[in-house]
C-alpha cells in the first residue's frame, strides 16, 4: 500500500465514522418530522428541500465545484496573494447572486403574505455557504474540523427543530419550524466552516481576479447542466408525486423511505470521495494520468467494500428500517423503495469515481452528454409508469437510470482512464455481500421486537461480511493496517 494510499485511508477512517453520526443524526431528524407533521406538510417540506437544491445547482455549483478543483493549486501552492484572490472571488460572485434572490424571494414573500419563500432563500444560503466552504475545508486538508462541522450541522438542525417546534412558534400546518432550523444551522457551521478556512483575514474587495473569475466560471459552469441533470435524475419523480397527481401524502410516503438509503450512500459517497479527491489531485498533478488511475481505483474498491453489503443489507432490512423511524403506519407501502434505491445509490456512487477522468481533463461536456441521456430517460419512464404503477416505480425508475449513467460513463472514459477492478476482487465483494444479506434477512424473520431484531439483522449481517472477507482474504492489507496501528499503540 503506498503513501498516497494510505493518507487517502486515513482520511477515510477520519470522514467515515464522522459521517456514520451524521448519517444516525439525519435519520433520528427524518423520524422525528414524521412524527410533528403529518404525510401532506412533510411533503411540502420535501418541495421546499427539492426547490433549495435545484436553486443551489443552478446558482451556486458553478461555484463549489471550481473550489474543489482549483482551491489546492491556490491555497496550498500558492503565496498569500494567491489566497486572498482565491477567497474574493470566491465569495464577491456568492454574495451577488444572494443579494439578487433574496430581493426577489423577499418580495414574493411580500406579495403573496407567505414566509415560504423567504424562507427557502435562508435554507439556500446557508446551505450554499456550508457546501462551498466545507469543500475548501477537505481540499486544504482540514479533516478533523470538517467533520465535527458535519457532525454540528446535523445535530443542529435536531436541536432546533425540537425548539422551534414548540406550540406558539410556527403553526403546524406548515414546515415552518423545519426550514428555519435548517437555514439557521447551515449558517452557523458555514461562518466557522469559513473562519477556519481564513476567509476573514483574506477577502478584499480589491483583490477580485477577473482572469480567476473566468477560470472558475469555464470550469463550473458546464458542470451546471451536469448537476442539474443528475438532480432530474433523483427528484423529478417529487413533481409527479405532488398532490395534485399522486394524492395526499404520496410524495412523502415514498420519498422519506427513499431518504433512508440515499441517507446511508450520501454518507459513504460523500465521506469517500472527499476522503480519495485530494489524493487522485495530487497524482494527477505531479505524476499523470497512470497514477491518478491507480488512487481513483484505489478508491472506487473502498466505495465497493462499504457500498455493497450496505445496499444488501438495506435491502434485507428495509421493512423493519421503515417501521422502526418512520412514524405512521402510511409509510410501511413505501418500505420496498429502500432497497431498490440503495441498488440505485450504488451505481450512483460507482458513477463518480468513472467521471474522475472527464474531471481532471476539464473535459466536462461527455458528463453533462450522458447525464442528459439518463435524465431524460428517468423523466420519460416516470411520466409512463408512476400514472399506471404508483410511486413504486418511481424506485425502479431510479435504479435503470443510475445503472445506465454508471454504464455510459465507464465505457465511454475508458480512453482517458481505465478503472480496472479485478475480478478476483469484486467476486468475493459480491459473496460477502450476499452472504450479509442472507444472514440478515433471516434475523429480521425472528419474532422479537423490531429494534431487538433490527440491531440482531445488522450485527449478524456485518460479522457474516466481515468474517468472509477476511477469510478470503480481499482486507488482509486493512486488516493488517488495523493491527499495526493498535501495536503501535500498545507499544506506547
Amino acid at each position: 500500500m503506498n503513501e498516497r494510499q494510505s493518507a487517502t485511508n486515513r482520511r477515510t477512517l477520519l470522514f467515515l465514522p464522522a459521517k456514520v453520526v451524521e448519517g444516525l443524526v439525519s435519520v433520528v431528524t427524518l423520524s422525528y418530522l414524521t412524527g410533528i407533521y403529518d404525510t401532506v406538510v412533510n411533503s411540502r417540506f420535501i418541495e421546499a428541500t427539492t426547490a433549495m437544491n435545484l436553486s443551489y445547482i443552478i446558482l451556486f455549483a458553478w461555484l463549489s465545484n471550481s473550489a474543489s478543483r482549483y482551491c489546492g493549486e491556490y491555497l496550498l501552492g500558492g503565496g498569500k496573494e494567491a489566497r486572498r484572490a482565491f477567497f474574493s472571488t470566491l465569495l464577491i460572485p456568492f454574495l451577488g447572486i444572494s443579494l439578487l434572490c433574496g430581493l426577489l424571494c423577499g418580495g414574493l414573500s411580500l406579495a403573496l403574505r407567505d414566509s415560504f419563500f423567504l424562507l427557502n432563500f435562508a435554507m439556500l444560503f446557508g446551505y450554499g455557504a456550508f457546501q462551498i466552504f466545507s469543500i475548501v475545508l477537505v481540499q486544504t486538508m482540514r479533516a478533523l474540523p470538517y467533520a465535527l462541522l458535519s457532525v454540528a450541522d446535523a445535530a443542529g438542525k435536531l436541536g432546533l427543530i425540537w425548539l422551534l417546534s414548540r406550540p406558539g412558534l410556527f403553526p403546524p400546518s406548515a414546515p415552518g419550524a423545519a426550514m428555519a432550523a435548517y437555514a439557521l444551522t447551515d449558517l452557523a457551521v458555514a461562518l466557522a466552516a469559513a473562519a477556519i478556512c481564513g476567509l476573514f483575514t483574506n477577502f478584499s474587495l480589491r483583490a477580485f481576479s477577473r482572469p480567476l473569475f473566468r477560470t472558475f466560471f469555464a470550469y463550473g459552469y458546464p458542470l451546471i447542466g451536469v448537476s442539474f441533470s443528475v438532480a432530474m435524475l433523483n427528484m423529478a419523480y417529487r413533481f409527479l408525486l405532488s398532490d395534485r397527481y399522486a394524492g395526499p401524502g404520496a410524495l412523502a410516503i415514498y420519498s422519506n423511505n427513499a431518504t433512508l438509503a440515499t441517507t446511508v450512500f450520501t454518507m459513504l459517497s460523500v465521506s469517500l470521495m472527499r476522503a480519495a479527491y485530494p489524493s487522485i489531485l495530487e497524482a494527477w498533478r505531479k505524476e499523470g494520468a497512470a497514477a491518478a488511475q491507480k488512487s481513483i481505483t484505489g478508491g472506487m474498491r473502498n466505495f465497493l467494500l462499504i457500498g455493497i453489503p450496505a445496499a444488501f443489507g438495506l435491502t434485507a432490512v428495509s421493512r423493519d428500517l421503515s417501521g422502526l423511524i418512520l412514524q405512521g403506519e402510511a409509510y410501511e407501502a413505501g418500505a420496498p423503495a429502500v432497497g431498490i434505491v440503495a441498488f440505485a445509490m450504488l451505481f450512483s456512487g460507482l458513477t463518480e469515481y468513472a467521471n474522475k477522468g472527464w474531471e481532471l481533463s476539464g473535459n466536462t461536456r461527455p458528463i453533462l452528454t450522458n447525464s442528459l441521456c439518463c435524465a431524460a430517460v428517468n423523466i420519460l419512464l416516470n411520466l409512463l409508469l408512476i400514472p399506471r404503477i404508483g410511486f413504486m416505480s418511481a424506485a425502479i425508475v431510479l435504479f435503470v437510470s443510475y445503472l445506465l449513467y454508471f454504464l455510459l460513463s465507464y465505457f465511454r472514459s475508458r480512453p482517458i482512464l481505465r478503472l480496472i477492478m479485478p475480478g478476483a476482487s469484486l467476486a468475493r465483494i459480491l459473496t460477502a455481500g450476499i452472504l450479509c444479506a442472507a444472514a440478515a434477512f433471516a434475523l429480521s424473520l425472528v419474532p422479537l421486537s423490531p429494534v431487538l431484531r433490527l440491531a440482531l439483522s445488522i450485527a449478524a449481517g456485518g460479522a457474516v461480511y466481515i468474517g468472509v472477507l477476511a477469510l478470503s482474504g480481499e482486507i488482509r492489507e486493512e486488516l493488517s493496517a488495523i493491527h499495526s496501528i493498535l501495536r503501535r499503540r500498545k507499544s506506547a
